[in-house]
C-alpha cells in the first residue's frame, strides 16, 4: 500500500523535477513536430518515445513524494525510461537519415537534387584528376513543357515531369548520377566515360522520352548537350556552362526539324 514518505530528499525531488521539466519541453515540441508530420513514421516513434521517457520521469517525482517498493519502481520507472529511450533513439536515427535523403534528393522527380550534384561534380573532378581519368556531363531540357503545363494543368506537368525523370533513370548505368537541375532541366555525371560514350547515352535518352505518351496528343522532346573532362575544360563551372550551350544549340537544331 502507498504512503506519504516521511523524510523527503529535497536534491532527488529537485533533480527530477528538472528532468521532468526538461523532458516536457521536449515532448511538446515533438507533439509539433508530429502533428506536423504524422505521415512520416520516423516522427512517431520519437514522438511514442519520449512520451514514454516522460511517464517513467513523472513516476519518479511522484515516488520521492510517496512511498513505492523497489520492485514496482524499477518496473514502472525503469522501464518506461528505458522503452522510450530506445524508442526515441531509433526514431531520432531514421529522422536524421530521412533528414539526409531530403536534402540530396528531388521531391517531386526523386532524382538526385542540384546541392547534392554539384557536390559530387567537385569530388568526382579531384578523383579523375588524381587517376588521370575522364568523365562526363550531360545538360538536358524538356521541349513543349510550358505548353503542357498551360494546356493540361501543372498537375499532368508535374507527372510528365516524373515519367521522364524514370525513363532518365532507365537510359543511364547504377553509377551514373541524374539529378533535377531547376524547373524541367536535368544534369547528369557520367563517371570514368568520353564524349562517344555520352553521345550514345544521350541519344538513348532522347528516343525514350520522345516515346512518351502525353495527353490531347501532346508531343514531348527532350534536347541535350555534353562535355568532358578534362578533354573539354578542367573547370566544372565551365563544364556546366559547355553542356548548358550545347544543349541549346542541340534544342535550336530539333526545332528547325519541326
Amino acid at each position: 500500500m502507498l504512503h506519504l514518505k516521511e523524510q523527503l530528499d529535497v536534491h532527488d525531488i529537485f533533480f527530477e523535477a528538472i528532468l521532468l521539466i526538461a523532458v516536457s519541453i521536449i515532448m511538446i515540441y515533438f507533439w509539433k513536430l508530429y502533428f506536423a508530420n504524422r505521415k512520416v513514421m520516423q516522427w512517431s516513434l520519437a514522438f511514442i518515445g519520449i512520451n514514454l521517457y516522460a511517464v517513467g520521469s513523472f513516476f519518479d517525482l511522484f515516488s520521492e513524494f510517496v512511498d513505492v517498493s523497489d520492485a514496482i519502481d524499477n518496473m514502472i520507472s525503469k522501464g518506461f525510461k528505458a522503452v522510450g529511450i530506445s524508442l526515441f533513439s531509433y526514431g531520432m536515427v531514421k529522422i536524421i537519415t530521412y533528414l539526409i535523403h531530403l536534402n540530396r534528393t528531388d521531391a517531386q522527380t526523386q532524382l538526385f537534387s542540384k546541392q547534392f550534384f554539384l557536390a559530387t561534380i567537385e569530388k568526382e573532378s579531384k578523383i579523375a584528376t588524381r587517376q588521370n581519368q575522364v568523365f562526363s556531363l550531360i545538360f538536358l531540357d524538356v521541349n513543349g513543357f510550358k505548353q503542357i503545363n498551360d494546356t493540361l494543368g501543372h498537375k499532368i506537368g508535374d507527372a510528365v515531369l516524373q515519367e521522364v525523370a524514370v525513363k532518365i533513370k532507365k537510359e543511364i548505368r547504377q553509377t551514373d548520377i541524374a539529378a533535377r537541375y531547376g524547373g524541367d532541366e536535368f544534369v547528369i555525371l557520367l563517371p570514368q566515360t568520353d564524349a562517344t560514350q555520352s553521345k550514345h547515352i544521350l541519344n538513348s535518352i532522347q528516343i525514350s522520352v520522345s516515346k512518351l505518351d502525353i495527353p490531347n496528343n501532346l508531343s514531348i522532346s527532350i534536347s541535350g548537350g555534353f562535355s568532358t573532362f578534362p578533354t573539354d575544360t578542367t573547370s566544372i563551372t565551365n563544364l556546366l556552362h559547355l553542356a548548358d550551350e550545347r544543349m541549346y544549340k542541340n534544342k535550336a537544331e530539333l526545332k528547325k526539324l519541326q
